[in-house]
């Protein structure tokens, strides 16, 4: 019983070694190992391209976020408010203005000194930078100790500090108090060569010392004498 069980592991044995001979002498392995070879080729192949296209998409949606960001926000050089404007940068309606490149500088508007005399007078015609023509209106209100027998004096001068008209402001009610008192005043001027100005509004110093002077500058825009708009 044990020689047949001898017998019949060594012929499996002898069939074994017979396939790698002929295996080795013929081209029936190196099929075999071309066909499981290219299959792992194409499979890599496969893997390698699918992972391609998705790095291509990212990698083109992030191109065009910037080309578009570049479209709506041009490359320029931006120091000043005025320019940010000019590049049409978003502009936050705070007072005073704020305008904010697409770096996230901020750059805030000139409003004179309207802000450090707050609590003194405001106007709320016309605003910080508006373009006026003559004659123009000016419309606030101030405290009581602004006027003087209930008016004061505004000016308007040109980017060179000439002046081109004025007007005394008159106080609508009473302005024997320390509350806001509403004013207004209108007055023709000259138009200037220069494209702004500043809008003076001096503070009544009956008594003509220099510590009670005081007065709250506003800066304005023009159409400047000899330009196109004005033909």
């Amino acid at each position: 019983m044990k020689r047949v069980f001898i017998f019949i592991i060594l012929f499996v044995l002898v069939i074994i070694l017979g396939f790698v001979f002929r295996c080795e002498s013929s081209q029936l392995c190196s099929g075999i190992v071309r066909n499981f070879n290219g299959k792992n080729r194409i499979q890599t192949q496969t893997q390698t391209q699918s992972q391609i296209p998705i790095q291509s998409q990212s990698q083109q949606n992030n191109q065009n976020q910037s080309n578009k960001n570049n479209d709506q926000w041009p490359t320029v050089s931006v120091n000043s408010f005025d320019e940010c404007l000019l590049a049409n940068y978003p502009v936050i309606d705070s007072f005073p203005r704020e305008c904010k490149t697409s770096d996230g500088k901020i750059y805030k508007e000139n409003i004179g000194n309207a802000l450090q005399k707050l609590d003194l007078i405001k106007i709320s015609q016309p605003k910080p930078n508006s373009l006026i023509t003559s004659p123009t209106t000016v419309i606030g209100e101030a405290r009581g100790n602004w006027f003087f027998e209930a008016q004061f004096t505004v000016i308007l001068v040109d980017a060179n500090g000439r002046e081109l008209g004025r007007g005394l402001a008159q106080a609508y009610s009473d302005w024997m108090t320390t509350n806001f008192v509403p004013f207004d005043v209108t007055f023709v001027f000259n138009i200037p060569s220069t494209a702004t100005g500043m809008l003076i509004l001096k503070k009544d110093n009956p008594s003509g010392l220099p510590q009670n002077d005081d007065q709250l500058e506003i800066p304005i825009r023009f159409i400047p004498l000899g330009s196109n708009l004005l033909k």
